[in-house]
């Protein structure tokens, strides 16, 4: 039997983590009892921590890093130390440094996946004075290159053109951006995931935003839903994972249906929450998957 290893943070405070080990999600729980259940050993390991740089264990699970945005570069070096160890890292170390900055999603649309439409701006980048004058500033998001659970994610709604510019240009200072077009499909049906385990698709659902907000995630008040996922959809996100060179150990596709189609908003192949408690069979698809790594 394999010693199993979920790489997390050192705190997971502001999430829904269990008070049985404590670094790891309410989520992760659901996979560790079923590896535990077929005689794994699972135990955390914080991806900072001095035990990180020379790490013991058969596999590396990487799951709740979910303070990395905040120590970028740190995150990157420890991912690329990884990679010269040859550590039996999964999602593999050199997918998950592709997959940290979100301007992958231009390879996509340029394989002719529809995307919902991104303007990429790179640190030290400025907006010229007439761009939101242009479009609206009520019917932008801004995003970070690099980041998770919505982080420095702002509707820009509240602001006048003149103010909506300023703001992004000064966070352009100090991080890459992301200028997104406001979906109101995200708030009024809301936005679909599949979760996909060695290129399979195993489950799905979809995250909608308490009244008021746009943002899905359960941290900001979402909520979860499993209607049937409608085969259009499934066939979508096939045509996703289909474009990858490589099939990852595990991968979530996110997406947004506009006018009849499905929009990847976002390939999560890094530190997704997966959503085990979705389905019963989740967490024996994903244990299945590893344990053909293991053979």
């Amino acid at each position: 039997m394999a010693h199993i290893r979920f790489i997390t943070c050192a705190s997971l405070d502001g999430y829904f983590f269990d008070e049985r080990q404590p670094n790891l999600t309410i989520d992760d729980m659901i996979l560790y009892d079923e590896l535990i259940k077929r005689g794994h050993t699972v135990t955390p390991l914080v991806w900072d921590s001095d035990e990180a740089k020379n790490p013991e264990g058969d596999l590396l699970l990487v799951r709740s890093p979910w303070d990395y945005f905040e120590h970028t570069q740190e995150f990157k070096a420890w991912m690329q130390l990884m990679l010269k160890q040859h550590a039996p890292l999964y999602n593999r170390p050199e997918t998950i440094l592709w997959n940290l900055k979100k301007t992958y999603l231009a390879e996509f649309e340029e394989a002719g996946i529809a995307i919902v439409p991104t303007l990429f701006l790179s640190k030290g980048e400025q907006l010229d004075g007439d761009f939101f004058a242009e479009i609206g500033a009520q019917n932008m998001v801004m995003k970070p290159q690099e980041g998770a659970n919505a982080f420095l994610t702002e509707r820009l709604g509240d602001l006048s053109a003149e103010d909506a510019l300023a703001k992004v240009n000064e966070a352009l200072k100090e991080r890459g951006f992301m200028i997104q077009p406001f979906l109101s499909e995200v708030v009024e049906e809301g936005e679909w995931s599949l979760v996909y385990f060695n290129g399979k698709y195993s489950h799905g659902f979809l995250k909608c935003p308490k009244d008021g907000d746009f943002r899905v995630q359960e941290e900001h008040g979402g909520s979860l839903h499993t209607p049937d996922v409608p085969e259009n959809i499934i066939f979508a996100a096939d045509k996703v994972m289909a474009v990858l060179s490589e099939t990852p150990l595990y991968a979530r596709v996110d997406g947004v249906v506009v006018k009849g189609e499905f929009l990847l908003m976002e390939l999560e192949m890094f530190e997704p929450e997966l959503y085990f408690r979705v389905s019963d069979k989740a967490a024996p698809n994903m244990a299945d998957a590893i344990e053909n790594l293991l053979v």
